[in-house]
């Protein structure tokens, strides 16, 4: 029978620090609110989504469950990504979709979670290209599966789960065309500049499965029709950036 991960965390020891006299050390909240902060985002009719996911800790945790859900059916998780995330070196990590929602989790076996804050990482979300308009709401949920209750909490050092306050967030799903101008904004910076940023995102896409481009036509730099981005578009750019090679092309070609 698969326990939830509150009654793992739960039933896990308590762990306890001695004093030289023998006496008991109590742990002491400096009271910094722990937090979870689920970031917003926009994104297109075109494309698809993503929305980091943010945390706050003031004490050494040894566990971290979230659970989310959205209120729109068009919607679905592609992944969730600990790439940059502040549980990127942790080894015992893991996701998966329940029902409606999406559960994240960490369990500590040996390093702790030190006081910090952060990313924890990144949601994918997908949906078909006809999907109208909307705002989507993404925020913490309680969700009941058979013989397993998933919901948000942190595990202190003494393996008490306690409720993190949460702050919701939202997709801003948009219609009409993503690319701005002319191509090459592959990182969707807000001036629009093409730089080298842009291609440290394209070979971290193409190579060390880096996120997808939140605007494909942007990424598009050789103009495919059916905005494939590949090689051909790599290639393009450093052809412009480095060898005197063409402009990018509007985003209208």
């Amino acid at each position: 029978m698969r326990d939830s991960m509150k009654t793992y965390l739960m039933s896990a020891a308590m762990v306890l620090a001695l004093t030289p006299t023998g006496g008991l050390v109590l742990a002491q909240d400096p009271g910094i609110p722990d937090t979870l902060r689920i970031d917003s985002a926009v994104a297109y009719a075109g494309g698809s989504g993503e929305l980091p996911v943010y945390f706050t800790n003031d004490q050494s945790l040894t566990g971290v469950e979230v659970t989310v859900s959205w209120d729109s059916p068009e919607v679905t998780v592609d992944s969730f990504s600990f790439v940059g995330g502040r549980l990127a070196g942790y080894t015992s990590t893991g996701w998966a979709t329940i029902d409606s929602g999406l559960s994240i989790y960490f369990i500590a076996f040996e390093d702790l979670i030190p006081p910090g804050e952060g990313l924890l990482g990144t949601i994918h979300f997908g949906y078909l290209s006809t999907i109208d308009p909307q705002l989507v709401t993404v925020d913490t949920a309680t969700i009941f599966a058979p013989q397993v209750e998933y919901s948000t909490l942190f595990s202190d050092d003494f393996h008490e789960p306690f409720s993190p306050q949460v702050v919701k967030g939202y997709l801003d799903i948009q219609t009409g065309g993503c690319c701005i101008g002319d191509r090459g904004n592959i990182d969707n910076s807000p001036d629009d500049a093409v730089d080298i940023s842009d291609l440290v995102y394209l070979i971290d896409y193409m190579f060390v499965s880096g996120a997808a481009p939140v605007c494909p036509g942007e990424a598009n730099l050789d103009g495919d029709l059916e905005e494939i981005i590949d090689i051909s578009d790599l290639v393009y750019l450093v052809d412009y950036m480095f060898q005197d090679g063409p402009p990018p092309p509007p985003c209208y070609q």
